[in-house]
């Protein structure tokens, strides 16, 4: 969980919204949507559909 490229070291950060604060861009209630994205994930694996795909459609 983090708000920042500062929070990781590639990994995926998850979030509710997010916004351009300063000269960088931040994810923002991360607590939450990793919650949300976990409890989803194992649901699926639990019933055997999972399938996850990130990608990267974010445009400056």
């Amino acid at each position: 969980m983090g708000n920042t490229h500062d929070d990781t070291e590639g990994c995926l950060l998850v979030g509710t919204y997010f916004h351009k604060s300063y000269d960088d861009w931040g994810v923002y209630q991360s607590a939450e949507a990793y919650k949300q994205l976990y409890r989803t994930i194992i649901e699926r694996v639990k019933i055997g559909q999972v399938t996850l795909k990130i990608e990267n459609k974010f445009s400056r």
